[in-house]
């Protein structure tokens, strides 16, 4: 029996994951799928709500574990800085997570932390 793809379900189960400002950081993306087949050729993409602004992708995927039994897929990734992805002045930036098969998107925010930017002397 075939599943409606408009009835599949993808979360994250952190949707705020911290980014700095000078430094790139790695994290562990866990995405939950429910009613779709999922494996380890499944593609995640990640698009920032400003992409047509920045230089450089905000999250860089590297290694993936897929868990078909529970639909988990566990992405290790790299969180570019702020001073890599010219989001610098602003204190969140919103990331859409998709994967391969399903409609539905999530979100993470990624709140910036670290040491702030250098006033400027007028």
């Amino acid at each position: 029996m075939a599943i409606a793809q408009d009835s599949c379900e993808v979360s994250l189960l952190k949707d705020t994951m911290l980014k700095s400002r000078w430094v790139p950081r790695p994290a562990l993306m866990r995405i939950k799928t429910d009613h779709i087949a999922i494996g380890q050729d499944t593609q995640v993409t990640y698009t920032s709500d400003d992409a047509s602004e920045e230089p450089f992708k905000s999250i860089i995927p590297l290694a993936k574990m897929v868990n078909k039994v529970n639909g988990m897929i566990n992405q290790l990734v790299i969180i570019m800085p702020a001073s890599l992805t010219g989001n610098f002045d602003g204190l969140t930036e919103t990331v859409t997570v998709a994967v391969d098969g399903c409609e539905q998107t999530c979100c993470c925010n990624l709140e910036i932390r670290g040491l702030r930017s250098i006033p400027s002397i007028e």
